[in-house]
């Protein structure tokens, strides 16, 4: 048996270890003078019983009791207080803290010690076992035993908590509501055994899709609940219901059953759709059933208003994802002129989206395309298109360079780099004929990432160039941060656009600064004489705007741009 002795009378502490060798001279016993070294002692050694003396400096030795009891890694030992003190009232008071027993010095003996040391061991033990019951007891009333979730009651719970938390502090709480599709056809046809592993993977599906601060919890035999606290924009919940609704896209293997899950979605929102917790699950609900009503597995907002913009962005979402195979998708593209000369350099591949008659802005959908990741497929397919229409274009000036927007996103992509190497070399084009657009969020986002895939586009001899200089984000760090050669001034700081008097001011300032870096300069939105004037005065190399041309289909830019100003050549050389 291990004992430690804390008591900072060594007289006291003589007596008592004598008293414990009498009773059992194999005991292994220590001896601590000071709480601070025996809290230390209790922390690295295991120890059967810990005799501790009531009257320690600099208060008392409670502190050290309930410490013990407090602390999960220290609190498997059992404590006896001692002390020279018969009063009543300090007993009470240590065994109240935590003590199994209390002791006078001058009264202990090795019997009454020894008898001490056993009940106090078997009440700790008997303590345990209660204290284990009664974890165990807990964790089933709060959770259910299938799945691990937080059952019915303590969903509700915490929704309360969550609703009185928000409501203080004026915070948007989302409440999805969530119903399995044709779960009792699983159960009845295929037994219960079977329907209990799906549940289970589905539940492991679910997961995946939330954070950790998130609290899912299965409220039914196939209905589940998630609350998401803390929101700024109550659209988030859009975002976890359909990462859910894409979770289960792929059947779930049980044996050589292949099962296809799928689920209804209600979502409403505190306070918009209800002030107590009852009205928001009760809404959520409404929300759920309208899903199954519209044909299941998909969502549905309390909110009509919320309900009818998701739809009109869940519908786009879909859209766009079949938009490449229907050929929905074409290039136009606008000129870019050299500013001394006012003679075509280049062109811009600009991507337009058409479908039922209706041209969609790009304002619109590429945004929703970033969001859904499709922008990685259509962002490939608008480098292929490009520099497939510029390999033709080659063939009649091969001078020309083509600017290509890329997404933030884009450069996540680990096959983007493979894919531009392959289009450059399938279409035969000096990558330096390659003007890859960058917006400043690209540098701004996940910048040691972004920064080494820029430098690897570089690394193919393509050129950067940085779109909407001056819009908000303009950094001069970044322009010699990142290997940038052409700054594109937005067209908000041009004459036609400008709303502040000083704002001319401010396009010289950085045109002068830009310049002082030796990087070239192209100025978009160039559109009445009085901007292409502004320009001239500036020293810039290159402009685009609608004074030129708008955007034009392939067959009008080369009729326009190349073989007659080809003709206009051929004619003026044989003169």
């Amino acid at each position: 048996m291990k004992i430690l002795i804390v008591d900072d009378d060594p007289v006291d502490r003589e007596h008592i270890y004598r008293n414990l060798k009498f009773s059992d001279s194999n005991m292994d016993i220590q001896e601590s003078d000071d709480l601070n070294d025996a809290l230390e002692r209790i922390k690295t050694n295991e120890f059967d019983v810990v005799l501790l003396d009531y009257n320690l400096p600099p208060t008392n030795s409670l502190e050290l009791i309930l410490e013990t009891k407090n602390n999960h890694a220290i609190a498997t030992v059992p404590i006896i207080s001692i002390s020279n003190s018969s009063d009543e009232s300090i007993a009470l008071k240590c065994i109240q803290s935590g003590a199994l027993d209390y002791l006078v010095k001058s009264e202990i003996n090795s019997f009454r010690l020894h008898r001490s040391i056993i009940n106090a061991k078997a009440r700790f033990q008997l303590e345990q076992k209660l204290l284990t019951s009664f974890e165990n007891a807990k964790e089933l009333s709060e959770h259910d035993a299938l799945t691990g979730l937080a059952n019915r009651y303590m969903f509700d719970l915490t929704l309360k908590s969550n609703i009185q938390l928000h409501f203080r502090e004026t915070k948007n709480l989302a409440l999805l509501f969530l119903d399995l599709d044709h779960f009792k056809y699983i159960n009845d046809e295929h037994g219960h055994d079977v329907g209990d592993v799906f549940l289970i993977e589905v539940v492991k599906r679910m997961n995946s899709c939330i954070r950790s601060n998130e609290f899912l919890a299965r409220i039914g035999g196939d209905e589940f609940a998630i609350t998401l606290t803390n929101l700024s924009d109550p659209q988030y919940a859009n975002k976890v219901a359909l990462r859910i609704l894409d979770s289960l896209n792929d059947p779930i293997q049980i044996g050589e059953l292949s099962l296809q899950a799928s689920v209804s979605i209600g979502i409403s929102v505190f306070p918009r759709d209800g002030n107590d917790s009852q009205d928001i699950l009760k809404h959520a609900d409404v929300a759920m059933y309208r899903s199954k009503s519209k044909g299941r597995n998909q969502l549905s907002f309390y909110a009509e208003n919320m309900q009818e913009a998701f739809l009109q962005q869940y519908e786009m979402t879909n859209r766009l994802k079949n938009a490449l195979v229907s050929d929905e998708f074409h290039l136009v593209y606008q000129p870019v002129i050299d500013m001394k000369s006012a003679g075509l350099v280049g062109a811009e591949a600009l991507l337009r989206w058409s479908y039922d008659s209706n041209d969609i802005s790009p304002d619109i959908f590429i945004p929703i395309a970033e969001k859904s990741k499709t922008i990685n497929e259509i962002g490939q397919w608008v480098l292929d298109n490009a520099l497939k229409q510029l390999s033709v274009w080659h063939k009649i000036d091969n001078s020309m360079f083509m600017s290509i927007n890329l997404s933030p996103i884009q450069l996540s992509d680990q096959s983007l780099i493979p894919f531009i190497k392959a289009c450059l070399d399938k279409y035969k084009i000096n990558p330096e004929k390659i003007k890859l657009e960058l917006t400043e969020t690209a540098l701004l986002l996940d910048n040691e990432k972004n920064l080494s895939m820029i430098q690897s586009l570089k690394k193919l001899g393509c050129l950067i160039a940085l779109d909407d200089f001056g819009t908000g984000y303009s950094s001069v760090t970044h322009l010699y941060s990142f290997p940038i050669d052409t700054v594109k001034i937005d067209k908000s700081l041009m004459p036609t656009f400008s709303k502040h008097p000083d704002t001319l001011k401010v396009t010289k300032g950085l045109v002068a600064m830009i310049n002082s870096l030796n990087l070239d300069i192209t100025v978009e939105g160039v559109e009445t004489t009085y901007d292409l004037n502004f320009c001239q005065g500036l020293n810039i190399n290159n402009i685009q705007g609608f004074y030129y041309d708008q955007p034009l289909e392939p067959d009008a830019f080369k009729d326009k741009y190349l073989i007659k100003s080809k003709f206009h050549y051929l004619f003026s050389r044989h003169k």
